[in-house]
């Protein structure tokens, strides 16, 4: 457990490895660093401070166990404002309550963070790695909230040698919405537990073909 700052001063990426759940609570300030997620056990995130209290973080790497936000509505992006988010063989929980009632809301918390699934490097790079499939789950903490929609930033599909796999979970009505659809190759989506509806809301562009299986829907408004 974290309470207070937790500071990265370490150039490029720094590795946390969660063999035992870990909770970070305070600031995290990592302006321009990387934070890269492993560990099977979840890291719990829950500072959702405005002003100089917010969470100021270069990118994150989610590559194994889950990874989990807490917050409500008026707080900030716990990612950091406008932080890319790679998911690879990993799980995101994004618990946001809103406005904590049954109205309807988009939730736009995390428009400015754009969500990479699996890896977009070259078969030829030397940062190459096999892309894995994710889970995002989509839910509340408080009783009362219900019918929410979060929204990120773009959907980028990586996977030059295989098909990412995206799953989204979703419970008490929450769905997910994003801005452009990019992929390398191809890709995955499952809509599964909850029947989300995914809503593509930008431009579609990349090679390959979009698979969409199990009972959400997809929406495209491009």
């Amino acid at each position: 457990l974290v309470n207070g700052t937790f500071t990265v001063n370490a150039a490029g990426e720094t590795t946390l490895n969660t063999v035992n759940a870990g909770v970070i609570s305070g600031k995290i300030d990592a302006a321009g660093k990387t934070i890269v997620k492993i560990g099977a056990q979840t890291l719990f995130l829950t500072n959702s401070d405005t002003g100089a209290g917010a969470n100021n973080v270069g990118a994150w790497k989610l590559m194994a166990g889950t990874t989990e936000l807490r917050l409500s509505n008026g707080g900030s992006d716990i990612f950091g404002s406008s932080a890319p988010i790679t998911l690879n063989g990993a799980t995101l929980n994004i618990r946001h309550d809103g406005d904590n009632t049954a109205n309807m809301q988009v939730l736009t918390t995390f428009a400015n963070n754009n969500l990479t699934i699996g890896s977009t490097a070259g078969i030829g790079s030397g940062s190459y790695i096999g892309s894995t499939a994710v889970i995002l789950s989509l839910d509340r903490i408080a009783p009362t909230a219900t019918t929410k929609t979060i929204k990120f930033g773009d959907l980028n599909f990586g996977g030059p040698l295989g098909t990412p796999s995206l799953r989204v979970n979703i419970a008490n009505g929450y769905h997910l919405e994003v801005g452009a659809f990019t992929l390398v190759k191809d890709a995955l989506i499952d809509l599964n537990t909850g029947s989300p509806n995914l809503t593509i809301n930008g431009n579609i562009s990349g090679n390959g073909t979009i698979q969409k299986t199990a009972s959400g829907n997809f929406f495209i408004n491009s």
